[in-house]
């Protein structure tokens, strides 16, 4: 669900390793149980563990989706996405949304639509090949 809201992968990864370890409660008990001092260490573990792991697994690929019911003008703009990602080579992965529940939830008020990490870009229209770029290299 994290990452259907727009959460990178290696944020959500981060974020589910570290949340249940390092609760107030869990930090309290382990303080009480081992002292402070181990407390800490164990808290510093835990949080770098994480870092790690969020930054291997989040990687640095883009997330780009295209949003439509499946129109010509939202193929057309899936098409258009592919090839730039490809001519530019940018390390993207390209997502079509054809489900309109999920559109909604993404925030799409009109299609198509261009997301790119989680912000919407472009709606309502074709983007030119200029706009998909800038938004791409940014």
């Amino acid at each position: 669900m994290l990452m259907e809201l727009g959460m990178g992968k290696g944020a959500a990864i981060a974020l589910l390793l570290a949340g249940p370890g390092i609760s107030l409660l869990n930090m309290l008990a382990i303080a009480k149980l081992f002292g402070v001092r181990r407390a800490a260490v164990y808290v510093s573990l835990i949080v770098l563990l994480a870092a790690l792991a969020g930054w291997f697994f989040g990687g640095d690929s883009m997330e780009v989706k295209v949003v439509g019911p499946g129109c010509a003008r939202c193929k057309a703009t899936l098409e258009l996405v592919k090839k730039v990602v490809e001519r530019e080579k940018i390390n993207a992965k390209v997502e079509y949304v054809t489900d309109m529940k999920r559109a909604v939830e993404l925030g799409i008020m009109a299609t198509p639509a261009v997301i790119v990490d989680g912000k919407i870009v472009v709606q309502g229209r074709i983007p030119s090949e200029s706009e998909i770029v800038k938004a791409l290299k940014k």
